[in-house]
């Protein structure tokens, strides 16, 4: 977007739809590659139901690292994509349930006033 012309702090950033902390149950190993990464990770982890497991925030994190870099406003939508199985498809709701229906969804970057070349 930068070099598009759009200084970070007028751009406008929307996290999600994606899967929400209450879903997403990672393991100590990404925990640690996460934390190696970036110190300020801890805050979007809390402890998992299983031992050495943790939910993860990765909207909040997202938010948070658009934040750091300048951005102007950033926000989570706070939707669980795993969570709601009536407006999203989810790999890893399938993957827990063992097969099922498969799709996909798409987001999209614009810049105010662009036009469509077609």
């Amino acid at each position: 977007m930068a070099r598009l012309g759009a200084p970070a702090a007028t751009v406008r950033a929307v996290v999600g739809p994606c899967i929400g902390q209450q879903s997403y149950e990672v393991g100590a190993d990404m925990r640690a590659r996460a934390l190696a990464e970036d110190s300020d990770a801890e805050a979007f982890f809390t402890d998992g139901r299983r031992a050495e497991h943790y939910q993860f925030d990765l909207a909040g994190y997202c938010v948070a690292r658009l934040r750091r870099a300048g951005i102007g406003r950033a926000r989570a939508l706070g939707v669980d994509t795993l969570g709601d199985t009536r407006h999203f498809f989810s790999h890893r709701r399938r993957t827990l349930a063992g097969g099922g229906p498969i799709g996909h969804q798409i987001s999209a970057i614009a810049r105010a006033g662009a036009t469509s070349g077609a």
